[in-house]
């Protein structure tokens, strides 16, 4: 039951405000603190205004390297999970459109038969999906892109 949900067109939130508040805000934020609010000039060294500035742009530049690196590691690592589990989405029923008057054809297991003949499990070629990349995107639900960004931001 829990992966018969329709179909939702527009997404809860949209691209763009995603990618403002995953990426656009950091780096406002990484910009703004690394040049107003950096710490005060090392006491050991002359602070002169051109050391201040490199030492400014050295942290905004160590900055959004460390911003770009985690969210290319967070990528590559959610993206391997997403294709290891294949947890399917909650439209997945929606997207594969599945054949039940063959069910005993796409049969992979008996438990359940004593019950229903729809309580059986079924390989994916019951699908009547045309499209293979929307219907495999229909088993990489967990975990979520959101889940990613939101794992990154607690860094």
């Amino acid at each position: 039951m829990n992966i018969s949900y329709p179909y939702r067109q527009t997404p809860k939130v949209s691209l763009s405000l995603f990618v403002f508040l995953a990426v656009i805000v950091p780096i406002v934020t990484i910009v703004s603190v690394s040049l107003y609010l950096s710490p005060p000039h090392d006491t050991s060294r002359p602070a002169t205004r051109d050391w201040m500035w490199r030492r400014k742009l050295w942290e905004m530049n160590a900055g959004l390297l460390g911003l770009g690196v985690s969210l290319a590691t967070a990528t590559v690592i959610f993206t391997g999970v997403k294709n290891l589990t294949g947890k399917p989405r909650p439209y997945l029923l929606a997207i594969c459109d599945p054949d039940m008057n063959h069910v005993p054809r796409h049969t992979v297991g008996g438990l359940g038969q004593n019950i229903s003949s729809l309580w059986v499990m079924v390989n994916e070629d019951i699908c009547q999906q045309p499209d293979k990349k929307w219907l495999n995107d229909g088993f990489r639900s967990f975990p979520s892109g959101y889940a990613t960004s939101k794992w990154i931001s607690s860094w």
